[in-house]
């Protein structure tokens, strides 16, 4: 079963094929004055406008009768990891994501003939009603599994590479979106059978070390020719479209990157964290009561301002924080903000990305030194959390901490995380609310008194090295803005619509 990224990825793609086989001239955008004054009837009930899913299924069952069906398009044009019958029922509950994917296909399809730099486009004829040579692909194995095997047998030669000293190291990657963040590609067969043959010889150990290089050259020329298109979505229901080429023109993004440099630090000290104390119990049900806590629980995050050109950009900012609440057992982040924008751009996730960052910024002896200390805060949290049960009845491995269950009793830490996830009214769940506490003091332990107090002492002793302009720091602020946001020097083209 697909999940909610796979479902609404795929119905971008849909609905991409959808104009692309009717043609742009015959769908208006359904926030327009034309598509909301578009008038039809089923039977004997007359409808307006196609501003839902539902409408847009019964002015297309009328407008294009004797066409392909919704559901043919899917199956002769789009290639996805979710079906059309789970892409469908999702369009029919979330009408924004139905609005998002239809005017960000109408405006791709509307500029893609006159943007200079994807010319090679122009001679698909995509837009133009008629079925066209192209397929619009999600999770496929044709293309986006051929380009992550790609992409990792690249990652591996690249850090190869990178072992032998050279000036200049290309990035690696932990996530393949932070190659290439494309959520669905568009295709021809020219790039299926392209693609496969570089995959084959990229495996053969005669063609010596395939790196980005060799990657980005063969997608570039794919791209160019009108062959392949890589496709990152941003949700935007009602607001303007914009088409956004990245990484095109590497030279001037990176002279913009370079001017970002290290601001204040929130806090400027890192103090100690003091756990917090739970020191009475409400009364009702038990697992739905109220806790009171208390105490100075002191920061378990900080935040480094970013200054472009020497000037602070309100909301400009990276922050570094450890989720001990979420899914999984222990999740570092150090995450990029953009100003004016409450949603990160990007993050680097776990102990590698962030020393990777490190050594490029010039510290080779990172994991020696702060991967050590996150190495040991790890451990200790893992033991104190111990292993999430996903469901009543897995095997507890590890129970984790043993804490007060609130009835006089005592239960593993593990087992009131899943007492919370399973809990039926999340807005009043006392197990849910145990178990954040005694995880968040934890984290601040064992990963805020530990690794987030020596990284942010490292970014400090990092701004006081005599390199006006181009410091530790400000190399580390640039080089984590490029790699979180998919333009760092190996990167690989994409196009985003938002």
């Amino acid at each position: 079963m697909a999940d909610a990224t796979a479902k609404f990825e795929t119905a971008q793609a849909l609905f991409c094929a959808i104009v692309d086989y009717v043609g742009l001239a015959n769908i208006p955008d359904p926030l327009s004055s034309k598509g909301k004054n578009i008038t039809y009837s089923v039977g004997k009930t007359k409808y307006k406008g196609i501003d839902t899913y539902e409408c847009f299924l019964n002015w297309y069952s009328v407008k294009f009768r004797g066409k392909l069906t919704i559901a043919q398009i899917f199956n002769k044009g789009v290639k996805a990891d979710a079906t059309f019958k789970e892409v469908d029922e999702f369009l029919r509950k979330d009408m924004e994501w139905y609005l998002s994917s239809t005017r960000i296909a109408i405006k791709l399809l509307t500029e893609i003939n006159t943007i200079t730099r994807l010319s090679g486009w122009k001679k698909r004829n995509v837009g133009k009603a008629g079925w066209q040579s192209v397929m619009y692909r999600r999770g496929d194995q044709a293309v986006m599994g051929t380009i992550d095997l790609l992409w990792r047998e690249a990652n591996k030669g690249q850090l190869a590479f990178n072992a032998t000293g050279p000036k200049t190291k290309g990035q690696v990657f932990g996530d393949i979106n932070k190659w290439n963040p494309a959520d669905i590609y568009w295709s021809t067969k020219v790039a299926v059978d392209a693609l496969a043959k570089e995959l084959k010889s990229a495996r053969k150990p005669s063609s010596g070390v395939y790196k980005f290089d060799n990657l980005n050259k063969i997608t570039r020329k794919l791209i160019a020719s009108g062959d392949l298109l890589p496709l990152s979505l941003k949700k935007n229901a009602r607001g303007e479209i914009s088409i956004v080429l990245v990484n095109w023109n590497r030279k001037q993004e990176m002279n913009s990157v370079a001017t970002y440099s290290a601001g204040a630090l929130d806090p400027p000290v890192f103090t100690k964290y003091t756990p917090q104390k739970l020191i009475a119990v409400g009364p009702g049900k038990a697992g739905e009561r109220k806790l009171t806590i208390q105490g100075a629980e002191g920061r378990r995050d900080f935040s480094l301002h970013i200054l472009v050109n020497g000037q602070a950009k309100k909301g400009m900012r990276l922050k570094c924080r450890h989720d001990a609440a979420g899914s999984g057992p222990s999740k570092w982040l150090v995450q990029i903000f953009e100003a004016g924008k409450n949603e990160s751009a990007g993050s680097l996730v776990g102990r590698k990305g962030l020393v990777l960052q490190m050594n490029l910024a010039g510290d080779t002896n990172a994991d020696s030194a702060w991967g050590k200390i996150f190495a040991g805060a790890e451990t200790k949290f893992k033991e104190t959390v111990g292993n999430k049960l996903s469901s009543a009845g897995a095997t507890n491995t590890t129970p984790g901490m043993i804490v007060e269950d609130g009835r006089g009793g005592k239960i593993p830490i593990n087992e009131l995380y899943r007492k919370g996830k399973d809990h039926k009214n999340p807005k009043n769940n006392e197990w849910r609310s145990r178990y954040v506490l005694h995880a968040g003091n934890a984290s601040g332990i064992h990963f805020a008194n530990g690794p987030i107090a020596a990284f942010h002492a490292w970014l400090v002793e990092g701004k006081k090295e005599d390199r006006p302009g181009s410091c530790r720091t400000d190399r580390f602020i640039q080089n984590v803005y490029l790699y979180a946001t998919s333009r760092s020097n190996t990167s690989g083209q994409f196009v985003i619509g938002k």
